[in-house]
């Protein structure tokens, strides 16, 4: 598990056992590391479209369910100290989000 609020690898089990399992679990709380062991065969994990792609001279992962797609709500925040650069890249994020939702 990415920590110990990380419900995905739960909600993955608890769908394809129609149960609640309580496997033995590991934390690997960073999102780059998480990754890497998953792709070193440590466990296995929900791993974020972007982060599965094989990087250059890596291992690729082994995607062993392709029905396992779980949508993640994504939330946008920002500190309330503003600055003109800030402004401009929440306001490409809104507007790429409003395009996307559309």
């Amino acid at each position: 598990l990415f920590d110990r609020e990380d419900p995905l690898q739960d909600q993955y089990l608890r769908r394809r056992a129609r149960r609640r399992l309580s496997p033995p679990r590991c934390y690997v709380p960073g999102s780059g590391a998480f990754v890497q062991a998953v792709r070193q065969g440590l466990g296995w994990g929900m791993v974020p479209d972007l982060q599965a792609q094989t990087p250059p001279g890596g291992a690729p992962l082994l995607e062993f369910d392709a029905r396992a797609v779980i949508d993640v709500p994504l939330y946008w925040q920002q500190w309330r100290r503003s600055s003109a650069a800030l402004e401009r890249v929440s306001a490409t994020v809104h507007a790429h989000a409003a395009a996307v939702l559309r």
